[in-house]
């Protein structure tokens, strides 16, 4: 029982830590100084040895539970790759017996709608996912599933793990057309003029992004994403969006935007560790020099997370909002169209207190503790 209990707290630890390398020396422990507890742990714990084998495998166990006729792709998905892999369909509820490293689910729904899973297991890791009662995906949002990844901090040095429950984040930056929409429909004079967008040149007061009456000037298309807007009116967007939906929005936290970006293995960009200068629309991109504002959202394929989230590295930076944040200073993360390709990391932090040309906002719905009976 006390080599039961010790390999397990050993397993558990390294996976915790993120400290995978102790596991192979104390597989070689296990192979020779305790070898002759091995018949007796088989008989005690039949897991650990399973583990045991895995580790010295390199190997680990995906478990998924779904609902029927749902279709299952995995691919390799290593940030230190030029390219993804290949993907490769699995039985659908099937064990995934994986070499560790960083993969991508893909689980399709007989109605076309996709949710992504990223994933970095370790050797003799055992995961379990249950996705046959999951809420309703809300038009426009994608699900970010629940549970640890790697996060960074501003200087990109590895933290500690962060754990964060499901939530459904937007898959492209708030539009104008949508923020129009919510403009619009005030009433108050007072707030429309401090809700009305506006974007600043340098020695000049301000000009705005359409008329009195909600007509956009002819630069400005309604698919390009809001900015030129401060902290509150996007969280009176949000307020907006709450009451006519039904379900909270709110502006993301640093952490929920940070998982979205990265996925589960602390990557540097969106695609991964590797610089790309033409992936997302930066000051560096070739098409800057024709482009005076941001470019309609989802025009950059490649900047896209591995959760199916769009433009968080380039386009506009996004505003975010901590529980315990307060005043009019509001965090900014991930690069723009007005920043170098090198600030377009998924751990990129600035901050505003007013409307800036480079900054819009996305929404995330919380999702109840307990969901309902409703399904994907």
């Amino acid at each position: 029982d006390y080599i039961d209990h010790l390999i397990r707290q050993q397993i558990e630890l390294c996976h915790f830590t993120g400290n995978t390398a102790v596991l192979q020396p104390m597989i070689r422990q296990f192979q020779t100084r305790w070898q002759k507890y091995a018949l007796d742990l088989f008989e005690i714990s039949p897991d650990v040895v399973l583990a045991i084998r895995q580790i010295a495998r390199n190997l680990s166990n995906i478990q998924l539970r779904l609902p029927e006729n749902i279709s299952v792709m995995v691919r390799r998905e290593d940030p230190d790759r030029n390219s993804p892999g290949e993907w490769t369909t699995v039985q659908s509820g099937g064990p995934l017996q994986l070499p560790s490293g960083s993969y991508l689910i893909r689980v399709g729904y007989p109605d076309g709608r996709e949710i992504f899973l990223p994933v970095e297991i370790k050797p003799g890791q055992r995961m379990e996912w249950d996705l046959r009662s999951l809420p309703v995906l809300p038009d426009g949002f994608v699900l970010v599933k629940g549970g640890a990844f790697q996060a960074r901090s501003a200087g990109g040095q590895n933290t500690p793990l962060r754990y964060l429950p499901d939530f459904f984040i937007q898959k492209y930056e708030v539009t104008i057309g949508d923020y129009l929409e919510f403009w619009r429909q005030l009433k108050c004079v007072k707030l429309k003029n401090l809700y009305r967008a506006v974007y600043r040149e340098a020695g000049e007061l301000g000009n705005f992004l359409w008329d009195e009456n909600g007509v956009l000037y002819p630069e400005f298309r309604k698919d390009m994403p809001i900015f030129g807007i401060a902290g509150p009116a996007a969280e009176a967007y949000c307020q907006y969006r709450s009451e006519k939906t039904g379900l909270r929005h709110r502006l993301p936290t640093q952490l929920e935007w940070e998982k979205a970006a990265c996925g589960t293995d602390g990557r540097r960009y969106v695609w991964g560790n590797l610089k790309k200068e033409d992936a997302a629309f930066t000051m560096d991109h070739p098409s800057r020099k024709e482009k005076l504002f941001a470019a309609p959202v989802g025009s950059f394929p490649k900047d896209r997370s591995v959760y199916g989230i769009w433009d968080m590295a380039g386009n506009l930076r996004e505003m975010v909002r901590n529980p315990d944040d307060s005043g009019s200073i509001y965090r900014l993360m991930g690069g723009s169209y007005q920043l170098k390709h090198s600030q377009s990391t998924t751990f990129h932090l600035g901050s505003t207190n007013n409307g800036v040309r480079d900054a819009g906002f996305r929404c995330v719905i919380e999702i109840p503790q307990k969901a309902d009976e409703t399904t994907l």
